[in-house]
């Protein structure tokens, strides 16, 4: 049942519904600790138990905060002509207020019969002219104009954070195949210099020169197993002191045989 709030009293409403009835009615939990309920304040209710409860309370066209009311038409401005002094202060005052609500004001000029001083009758006549150019429509337009322009700008800010988001994402799609192209790359670049190292080495071995003599090779074996500098065999020969033409001529050809193998060796190792 919709209904609109016409007396609140502590805790205690009273509704009246679209055909007339009055009823007496109270705030469901749920509303309670959404909103604050005023006077004026369209309604849906239900009875529960035999009590009327109010279960929803429907959206506000506008809403005062002193006096706290909503959905208001007309706010009436009572002011008199003397006893209190007519303001015009407070009139604008109170005028500013209820036009921001988009309220219509009607200024109600009192004691009348008492007699209006002449500069009074001046400011009465000023507001009359004011308040007949005051159209509640265009107010209304222009407000429903505002929220168009506010929920173009929500939908452009949401817009712009998908955008955003999809950008983000997009970047760090491309980033991890980066990442994973330039892993690939490395290990493909890691597997090219290994197969071009074991047939730079398989050639090397193949190069490696195989000494044919029987006794050099003997000998070289023996060296090999003693931590020794490196072959002299004019300086073993003259610490030995031994003077045979054939012993030195024989040395001589170890050596150029030891220098040759010795160079290849170096070769191989510096590569």
């Amino acid at each position: 049942m919709k209904a609109r709030i016409i007396r609140i009293i502590s805790k205690e409403y009273t509704i009246l519904s679209e055909d007339g009835q009055k009823h007496t009615a109270v705030l469901s939990g749920k509303i309670r600790r959404q909103v604050i309920p005023a006077a004026g304040d369209l309604v849906e209710a239900q009875e529960t138990a035999g009590q009327m409860v109010i279960v929803k309370i429907l959206p506000r066209k506008n809403h005062l905060i002193r006096p706290f009311v909503a959905n208001v038409d007309q706010a009436l401005i009572v002011m008199s002509v003397m006893d209190p002094d007519f303001s015009v202060t407070l009139i604008d005052r109170l005028t500013i207020l209820i036009e921001k609500a988009g309220i219509t004001p009607v200024l109600v000029v009192t004691k009348c019969d008492r007699g209006i001083p002449e500069e009074t009758e001046k400011q009465i006549q000023e507001y009359k002219k004011q308040l007949a150019e005051f159209d509640t429509a265009k107010i209304e337009a222009a407000r429903e104009q505002e929220k168009a322009l506010n929920s173009e700008r929500q939908l452009r800010k949401l817009e712009t954070e998908k955008l955003t988001k999809e950008y983000e994402e997009r970047i760090a799609e491309i980033n991890n195949s980066m990442e994973e192209m330039r892993i690939k790359n490395s290990e493909e670049m890691r597997n090219t210099v290994l197969e071009v190292t074991n047939k730079y080495q398989a050639e090397i071995d193949t190069l490696d020169p195989q000494l044919n003599d029987e006794n050099a090779n003997s000998i070289i074996q023996e060296v090999s197993m003693y931590d020794v500098e490196n072959f002299t065999g004019k300086q073993m020969f003259a610490e030995s002191e031994i003077y045979s033409e054939k012993i030195e001529n024989a040395v001589n050809a170890y050596q150029n045989l030891y220098d040759e193998y010795d160079y290849i060796d170096k070769t191989v190792a510096s590569i």
